[in-house]
This record gives C-alpha cells, structure tokens and sequence, in this order.
C-alpha cells in the first residue's frame, strides 16, 4: 500500500490578491464543482482499465472525494488560478473502520493574506476563506446531503492544519496544509479496501439527495431512495439463479418498477448489473 508523498515544503501565502471579483468567481467555481460531478464508487469496482481519479472526474465527471479535488482543481486552473489537493481526516461520522488518519481531499488556493479552502465532495458550495484579518478562522452553514439538516462548520488555520469545528464542537478532523502528491495511491486504494459499502449519490441544486443507491458487501443488502422513491431494499442474492447465474432480467425488472426518473434507472441498472457480474460473491 502507497504511502503519503507531499511538496517538501507546507503551502505559503502566495501573491494572489482576493478581490470582491475572484470572490464571486470562486463562488460560482465551488458550485460547479459540487453540481458537475457525481460522488459514486461504482467506477473503482467495474472499470476494466481501472481508470485513475483524474480521469474520472474530467472524462466521467463522477468518482470519490480525490476525484473531486481533481474536478475543484482542474475549474481553477481554466480559470488560471493554482489549487493543490490535499489530504484530510474527515469527521468521525464520515469516516470508516480501517480508513487511515488521512481519508479525505480536498483543494486549497494560496492568497496573499490567507487560505482559500474547497471542499466539493462534501458538497460545501462556498468557499471557505481563512484570512489573516480574521485570525484564519471562519464558519458556514453547510446542508448534510443525506440528512438534509444544516450544520454550523467552522475552521480555523492551527499551526499546519485547517481545524474543524461542527456546531460549535471540536472535531477530530483537519485538513492538512501541505500538497499531496499522491492521492489516488494513498487515500483511493486504502479507503476502498477498508470500506465494503460501494453507492452513488446524486444532489439537487440545494445540495440534498436526489438519488441515492447503495450496495452493502456485508450483508447484501441493496437499498435506493430518491425524492419520489422511499427508501426500499433488497438482498441481491435474489438476483442469481441456483447456478450463481446473475438473471438480468430479473435485476432490471426490479429496478424499472421503481417510482425513479427513466434516466435515473438505466443508470442505476448499469451500475448494479456491471458490479454485479464482476463482483459477487462479494468477498469480505
């Protein structure tokens, strides 16, 4: 397993000059980079060619938080502004059992006075600015895309890391300020061995879930919801013949009963079907 490679030295505040202007337009950047790309896991379990985060997120435009930071990455240099990926440890509740300290990405823009911080896997669509006027600290709402609840993130500049505060609350959680080299090595490969859940999420303008499907290896449990579709579940062994033969039909039928949009089902039925055929028994 890869280790974490890093710049020799910790970002620096750059010449950049944070205008009112940049400001929109860095805005407008984290919204993009939060609607333009799916969260799915699907990819890394049913890509032949085993395609990188990178490529993913440019020539797919879905993929995990490293291919985020890739998507976040690649809006600002179009726009010629530097961003460099770097890793994090995300609060406890989005974390796994097995994940190393750092499981999380996400991209930080060096100003003259300060940081900029995006964080578009979380689906934080604004820019988190951390000024030396304002001692590096500052907080905003963020919206949970699953739970639909709104929480008060805060984050302050501590020594080499971004600290994280969630409603008022110290979290074990930081964002590094030094970049990462290899992400899709170090973060990619361990958190998909450690994690055996494999889903796709999709979100609405609001950034809440729209479309949400998931497969759990534990215990084989397929389960969907979306806006129009309660949430429902399956155990996917029901899909294979006494053979171990997946029946598509029947997988397909299941699906295209489900109050989801025509586009929303030949998706998840791509997913599900190539995971499938390539995966299962699913080995723990």
């Amino acid at each position: 397993m890869e280790e974490y490679k890093y710049s020799k030295t910790n970002l620096k505040m750059s010449n950049l000059k944070l205008t009112n202007q940049l400001i929109k337009l860095l805005n407008q950047l984290a919204k993009k980079g939060c609607r333009e790309i799916v969260f799915s896991r699907f990819p890394y379990y049913t890509d032949d060619k085993n395609k990188s985060d990178k490529w993913l997120a440019l020539s797919k435009r879905e993929g995990n938080c490293v291919a985020f930071a890739y998507y976040m990455k690649e809006l600002l240099k179009i726009n010629k502004i530097k961003g460099y990926i770097v890793g994090g440890k995300p609060p406890p509740k989005f974390a796994r059992t097995g994940y190393k300290d750092i499981s999380h990405a996400g991209v930080v823009v060096p100003y003259n006075t300060g940081f900029i911080l995006f964080d578009t896997a979380f689906y934080f669509d604004k820019i988190i600015i951390l000024d030396e006027k304002h001692n590096f600290e500052t907080c905003k709402y963020f919206p949970n895309v699953y739970s639909k609840s709104v929480d008060k993130w805060c984050f302050r500049k501590e020594q080499d890391k971004i600290q994280v505060y969630i409603n008022n609350n110290k979290m074990d959680a930081y964002y590094e300020l030094k970049e990462l080299l290899n992400p899709s090595k170090s973060i990619t490969l361990h958190t998909n061995r450690a994690d055996r859940t494999v889903f796709r999420c999709e979100v609405d303008k609001s950034m809440h879930s729209n479309l949400y499907y998931k497969i759990n290896m534990y215990d084989n449990n397929l389960s969907v919801s979306s806006l129009n579709q309660h949430n429902t579940s399956i155990n996917v062994s029901s899909f294979f013949n006494e053979n171990g033969k997946l029946n598509k039909l029947k997988l397909k039928t299941w699906i295209y009963t489900l109050n989801l949009l025509r586009s929303q089902k030949q998706r998840m039925y791509r997913d599900i079907n190539t995971f499938l055929s390539k995966n299962y028994p699913f080995v723990i």
